[in-house]
C-alpha cells in the first residue's frame, strides 16, 4: 500500500503509517489518524504545543527592553545586511533570497509552437530554483533541445548545483529523487541514502577527473582549466573547473572529518545565537502568528525541511554541502528556504489537516515544483554546462574553453541575478560583459537579458544627497494601511510587534517607481545602455518590474489575505527587475 501524502504525526512514536485526518486544534501544526495516536504522541508534542511562542501574549525580549519607537525599528532585511561582522565566518549564499522565476515564459514570448533549440545562460546562477521553475513551466508542445549554462564564482554553489542536477538526470525513481534533492538542497542533516549518492555514485566520477590532472603540471597554472563531460542517459553534463576547484569539489562529496550529527547541530546552533542573529529572529517572529513562530523555531532548531510532524529518525548524516571542512555552518543566519519561493504560492499549498505547518507547506510546494521539473525534464534533450568563474571573465571563458563554435555563444535568455547592484558589478559592467552573449532581435526578437536590483531602492533612499521625493506615495500608503491594520496609537506604542508590523506595512504599501527612476538617472542606466548596444525592454514579458508589490487594492476579494502573507514573509515590495534587449 502506498504511503499517505499526509502521514500521522505519531509515526516516530508508535510507527503509525496511517493517513492523518485530524489536527491538533491548539496549534494546527500536526495531524493524526485518530485520538489514540494523538494521546500517544502528546508527551512529545506537548513541548511545542505549549511553547510560549504559541501564545498570543508572547513578546520579543530584545524589543521589550527597548522603547518601541519608530526610530528603533530596523528593517530585518537591512539588519542582516548591516551586521557582516556578526555573520558566521563562512557565510555563503546557498539558498535563493528572492522568489523563483521562469526565465523563458515561452507562451508569452516565442510562443507555444516554437520548436527551435534554446540556449539559456544563468551567468551568476546561485541555486537552481530558477532552472527548476523554467523547465517545469515549459509548455508540453515544446520539443526542441535545451542547452543550459550555469556559472557561479563560488565553488560551493557550483558543487551543489552539480549534485542536484546529477540526481535529477541519473535518478530512476521520481519520489526518491524529489526527496533527495529537497534534503541536499535545504536540510542540515540527510539520510544514508543521500550519502550513498554522493559517495558511491558521484564521487568516483569526480575522482577520475582529479586523478587525470593530479600529476599534470599544465593544470598547476592558475589560468588552466579542465573540462569533463559525462553522458548520463540521454543527457550531457559538462563541468569546467581549475585544478584547486576540482579538488575542492571532491572534498564536498564527503562528510568533513570528525563532523558528527551532534557536532553539526552544535555548530549550526552556534551560528544562530550571536546577538545580531537573535535580534533578527525576534524581529522576524514579531510578524508571525503563534503557530508560525513555533514552526520557524523548529526549523531554526533542527534545520530539517520536513512537515512539522514528520519523523526525524532517518536524518543522522551531516549534509556535507552545507558545512565547511572546519565544521562551520555555511549559510548566513538570515538564510531561509522560504525566501526562494513565492510567498503566495507557498501559503496556498495544502499541508493537509495541519493547516498552520508553514515549512510543511514549503515541503509540499517543493515536491510539486520538483515533480513538474523532473517530469518535464524526462521528455527533453538537455545539455548542462557548469562553470566557476567571475561574470567579468565569463565571455572569454565561454569563447576559449567551453564552446566550439562562435554562434553557440549566443543565448535566448541571460539571467544575471543581482550582479547589477552597486555592491557587485553595477549595471555598466553587467551590460558590457553580458549583452554580447545575447541573440540579436533580428535572430530572435524575444531574446532577453534579465537584471535584478535587490538594493537599488534602499541605496537611493539612504543617501541624503540623492533622496527622491516620495511624499505623495507615503501619504497614500498611510491612508491605505488603516484598511489592513486598524490599530490605535496606544496599541502601536505598547506592542513592539504591532509597531514592527505597521512599519513594514507602510513600506509594502509605498510605491517606489520614483525612487528607482532617481536611481536610474543618477547611475546613468541609459548611458550604460547606449554604450553597450542595449535597450530597456518595454513592456516586460518575462517577470514583473515589481514582482513583490501587492497586486490587489484594499477592499478587493483576497486583498487582506495577500497583505497578511506578505507581512508574514517580510516582503517589502522593493525588488525591481529590468529586462533588456540588444538594440541591433
Amino acid at each position: 500500500m502506498a504511503t499517505p501524502e499526509f502521514l500521522c504525526a505519531s509515526s516516530d512514536g508508535t510507527g503509525c503509517v496511517n493517513e492523518a485526518k485530524y489536527t491538533c486544534q491548539n496549534c494546527r501544526l500536526v495531524a493524526y489518524c485518530g485520538p489514540s495516536c494523538q494521546k500517544a504522541h502528546w508527551s512529545t508534542h506537548k513541548r511545542d504545543c505549549k511553547s510560549p511562542l504559541n501564545s498570543l501574549e508572547w513578546q520579543p525580549q530584545n524589543l521589550i527592553n527597548e522603547a518601541p519607537t519608530p526610530a528603533k525599528l530596523v528593517d530585518i532585511d537591512l539588519l542582516a545586511k548591516e551586521n557582516p561582522e556578526n555573520q558566521t565566518k563562512g557565510e555563503k549564499f546557498l539558498w535563493g533570497n528572492t522568489p523563483a522565476i521562469d526565465v523563458l515564459k515561452l507562451e508569452s514570448n516565442e510562443g507555444v509552437k516554437h520548436d527551435e533549440d534554446l540556449r539559456i545562460l544563468f551567468a551568476a546562477s546561485g541555486d537552481l530554483r530558477n532552472l527548476v521553475k523554467t523547465i517545469g513551466q515549459l509548455p508540453d508542445t515544446y520539443r526542441g533541445s535545451l542547452e543550459i549554462t550555469l556559472n557561479d564564482r563560488d565553488i560551493d554553489v557550483v558543487a551543489r548545483n552539480l549534485i542536484l542536477i546529477y540526481i535529477a538526470i541519473a535518478g530512476n525513481h521520481l519520489a526518491s529523487s524529489i526527496d533527495s534533492i529537497i534534503h541536499i538542497w535545504y536540510s542540515a542533516l540527510v539520510r544514508e541514502l543521500e550519502l550513498i549518492i554522493l559517495h558511491h555514485k558521484l564521487r568516483p566520477m569526480v575522482q577520475a577527473a582529479c586523478s587525470e590532472i593530479k600529476n599534470n603540471p599544465y593544470y598547476d597554472e592558475p589560468r588552466s582549466t579542465f573540462a569533463r563531460t559525462w553522458g548520463i542517459g540521454k543527457y550531457s553534463l559538462k563541468l569546467w573547473l581549475n585544478k584547486p576547484s576540482w579538488n575542492s569539489l571532491l572534498s564536498r562529496l564527503d562528510v568533513p572529518l570528525g563532523l558528527t550529527a551532534e557536532r553539526a547541530q552544535q555548530m549550526r546552533t552556534a551560528s544562530l545565537v550571536n546577538p545580531a542573529a537573535v535580534d533578527y529572529f525576534e524581529r522576524f517572529m514579531c510578524l508571525q502568528p503563534p503557530s508560525h513562530r513555533v514552526a520557524s523555531k523548529k526549523f531554526q532548531y533542527d534545520g530539517l525541511l520536513l512537515p512539522f510532524g514528520s519523523s526525524r529518525q532517518e536524518f543522522q548524516v551531516p549534509n556535507p554541502t552545507l558545512f565547511g571542512q572546519d565544521h562551520m555552518w555555511l549559510p548566513s543566519y538570515s538564510a531561509d528556504p522560504l525566501n526562494g519561493w513565492s510567498a503566495d504560492d507557498v501559503c496556498i499549498t495544502s499541508s493537509g489537516p495541519a493547516t498552520a505547518d508553514l515549512y510543511g507547506k514549503l515541503h509540499f510546494h517543493l515536491r510539486e515544483e520538483l515533480r513538474k521539473f523532473l517530469t518535464r525534464l524526462s521528455t527533453l534533450n538537455v545539455s548542462f554546462i557548469l562553470l566557476q568563474t567571475d561574470a567579468c571573465s565569463l565571455r572569454n571563458n565561454l569563447k576559449e574553453d567551453v564552446y566550439d563554435r562562435v554562434d553557440r555563444l549566443i543565448f535566448v535568455r541571460t539571467q544575471v541575478s543581482n550582479i547589477s547592484d552597486l555592491g557587485f558589478l553595477g549595471i555598466p559592467k553587467t551590460l558590457y560583459y553580458t549583452m554580447p552573449l545575447l541573440r540579436s532581435p533580428r535572430n530572435n526578437p524575444h531574446a532577453t537579458l534579465i537584471t535584478k536590483f535587490m538594493n537599488a531602492v534602499d541605496e537611493i533612499l539612504h543617501d541624503p544627497s540623492k533622496k527622491p521625493d516620495l511624499a505623495s506615495q507615503k501619504r497614500a500608503a498611510a491612508e491605505r494601511i488603516s484598511q489592513y491594520l486598524p490599530l490605535d496609537e496606544h496599541a502601536l506604542r505598547s506592542l513592539p510587534g504591532a509597531l514592527q508590523k505597521y512599519a513594514l506595512g507602510l513600506t509594502m504599501l509605498t510605491h517606489y517607481d520614483n525612487a528607482f527612476n532617481c536611481y536610474a538617472e543618477y547611475y546613468q542606466l541609459q548611458s550604460a545602455a547606449d554604450q553597450t548596444n542595449a535597450v530597456r525592454k518595454e513592456p516586460h514579458t518575462i517577470v514583473d518590474k515589481w514582482p513583490t508589490r501587492l497586486k490587489l487594492q484594499p477592499g478587493q476579494p483576497g486583498a487582506q489575505e495577500e497583505f497578511d502573507r506578505h507581512i508574514l514573509r517580510s516582503v517589502r515590495g522593493t525588488l525591481r527587475y529590468v529586462e533588456w534587449q540588444r538594440r541591433t
